[in-house]
């Protein structure tokens, strides 16, 4: 038989036991440490408020909010409520600007991918910036040349629901980052993606060299010819546009059979990059056809 002391005790942790089960799931716990990850400014159709986002379960986000006191309450807000998140650039950012030499890539790199991995869940959210750290990433391993590593990273970005207002721009360093491992029909599937924006004209000359390289690589050249004229036409002094194009040019001329516009583009070269490699590199090539230079050449004294 239990003693009137222990029946006291059971009674009063049983009214315990009872008066929690009977707090709603979502009643609010206080505490005075910061977890989870922000802070963030949340703006909301009420207003703004603190909080620190803790985990996502479905349309309802989890997160601790800032009250006067200083203590955190948290609480659930449905992604729909939701209008922005803000909060300083991240240091993960603020390192990537900083970058001087590619030896330090590697270890900002690893920071970008943990930032995303800790953001993952929330990455739709207005203000969260995976997408933003997705980005960084992939540009400095295109700044090393890892362009695999670059790609897939785009490719990520591009199979996400929805489209970004840089959808554009991701296309085409995917297409560049094709070129770049020679994988020429895929890159193409990119880059012959119209019109090619003229505001930004080095991305523009990227664009349009990496196009008519892959259209020359897959002996698509009249196609190659139209896309290396623009270059020298509309923005010869671009990244070198004129002298690059000139010298890649004379390849699909010469596979087309037109000795004519080859040795002009020579001719051109010659005369305005006398000492540019891409001179060098187009005589090294026309030496191999010493006999059709030739002929051509007596071609254009008979005229």
């Amino acid at each position: 038989m239990k003693s009137p002391r222990i029946k006291k005790t059971l009674t009063a942790c049983g009214l315990i036991a009872l008066s929690i089960g009977l707090l709603p799931a979502n009643a609010p716990a206080q505490t005075t440490r910061e977890r989870g990850h922000g802070p963030y400014l949340l703006v909301t159709p009420r207003g703004e408020v603190m909080v620190r986002l803790l985990r996502r379960d479905g349309d309802m986000v989890w997160m601790d909010r800032r009250m006067d006191s200083g203590e955190w309450v948290e609480t659930g807000v449905p992604t729909q409520r939701i209008l922005d998140l803000k909060a300083p650039r991240p240091r993960e950012f603020v390192r990537a600007d900083e970058i001087i030499s590619n030896d330090q890539i590697p270890e900002v790199i690893d920071e970008l991918r943990r930032l995303v991995a800790r953001l993952r869940s929330f990455r739709d959210l207005p203000g969260i910036p995976v997408h933003e750290a997705l980005m960084l990433q992939a540009s400095l391993n295109e700044r090393r040349g890892f362009w695999r590593e670059a790609l897939n990273t785009y490719q990520e970005i591009l199979d996400q629901p929805g489209e970004t207002a840089d959808h554009l721009l991701i296309q085409y360093r995917a297409g560049i980052c094709l070129w770049h491992l020679e994988e020429f029909e895929k890159a193409l599937a990119f880059l012959l993606i119209n019109p090619v924006p003229e505001e930004e004209l080095n991305l523009w000359s990227e664009v349009m060299f990496a196009r008519a390289d892959c259209l020359a690589q897959v002996e698509r050249h009249r196609e190659a010819v139209d896309a290396f004229l623009p270059m020298v036409v509309f923005h010869p002094f671009a990244q070198t546009n004129e002298a690059r194009a000139l010298s890649a040019i004379i390849p699909s001329f010469i596979a087309l059979g037109d000795w004519d516009a080859a040795m002009k583009s020579f001719e051109a070269l010659q005369a305005d990059y006398p000492d540019a490699p891409e001179t060098t590199a187009a005589n090294e090539l026309l030496a191999q056809y010493s006999s059709e230079v030739a002929a051509e050449e007596v071609f254009d004294i008979n005229e």
